[in-house]
């Protein structure tokens, strides 16, 4: 083959040679895994002579997970976490992230503060947390006891440990919503909002009539990206709580870390981890198929 046809080949075909190393990073690092993760689900792993064996037992674990309370118990409370603190850092993100647009002078110095918590690592943020809810020496209660009032036990309490868990992570995220949001806000047309106030629109407005409906795409993807990650939530239930007391805090990435290397039950792990996938994608879709249809009703009423 001489030069000249080798360079005509690879003109041709730049585009499939251009990406395929992204298709070979994605199929080693992302589809491979996957699949084992699902084959390895219709399986009993067993340790035998220093190695692993696989027994096949078709859709047992699958079934022995529609059947466990602990397992149902644990996505409720992964899914009640990352509706409330979704929709709360949401909200805080916005007001925020608008708030310090209007800002002239000294935005930077509330950004730095805002995106702070972000920037700590996530065994940080436990280790501090900790400390303000501890029982007896922990800030919170001393601020309490300040004014006369006993604290409670707040992660130990059947009442309170869940609701402390969600106040730890909205203080731990709403930063990243924010970060998102505030990054709209820079590329909001200012010229609209101009128009509005010479025609006697008040601020509120503006921002409800102009500025949340240009945002609206933006704040749909913080919102995806974030239910995401709220599913992924591991570091703080595993310091604060260890998913107790009983199983008040259990989320589904606690409970299969458990199942996996405290009782060595990798088949009913990936099985878990699978159903687990498939519930965040169906997610992912949903709120895809929302903001398709919003956008619809928007183009219809336009």
């Amino acid at each position: 083959m001489s030069q000249r046809n080798l360079y005509r080949i690879i003109d041709d075909n730049f585009k499939y040679i251009a990406i395929a190393p992204v298709i070979i990073v994605l199929v080693l690092l992302v589809l491979m895994p996957v699949g084992r993760l699902f084959a390895t689900s219709f399986t009993e792993v067993k340790f035998v002579s220093g190695g692993l064996l696989f027994n096949p037992v078709g859709f047992i674990n699958y079934l022995t997970a529609f059947k466990d309370a602990i397992a149902a118990r644990a996505l409720l409370n992964t899914t009640l976490l990352a509706l409330i603190s979704v929709s709360v850092e949401v909200v805080i993100a916005v007001v925020l992230a608008l708030s310090v647009g209007y800002i002239k002078r000294g935005n930077t110095f509330f950004r730095t503060i805002f995106i702070f918590p972000m920037l700590l690592p996530p065994i940080a943020i436990g280790v501090m947390w900790l400390m303000i809810y501890d029982f007896n020496y922990g800030v919170l209660n001393s601020v309490l006891a300040f004014f006369g009032v006993r604290g409670p036990a707040w992660l130990a309490n059947n009442m309170l440990a869940f609701p402390s868990i969600i106040i730890v992570d909205i203080w731990h995220w709403t930063s990243f919503v924010f970060l998102i949001v505030l990054a709209g806000v820079e590329t909001l047309p200012h010229e609209l909002s101009e128009s509005g106030r010479i025609d006697g629109a008040t601020e509120l407005q503006i921002i409800r009539k102009i500025q949340l409906p240009i945002l609206r795409p933006i704040i749909m993807t913080a919102i995806v990206t974030r239910t995401i990650f709220a599913f992924k939530v591991y570091e703080q239930i595993y310091l604060l709580t260890d998913g107790g007391p009983g199983n008040r805090t259990e989320v589904i990435s606690s409970y299969i870390m458990r199942v996996y290397f405290n009782e060595n039950r990798m088949g009913y792990a990936s099985a878990l981890s699978v159903l687990t996938l498939i519930f965040i994608a169906a997610l992912v879709l949903f709120f895809y198929q929302l903001q398709k249809r919003v956008f619809n009703e928007r183009g219809g009423k336009a």
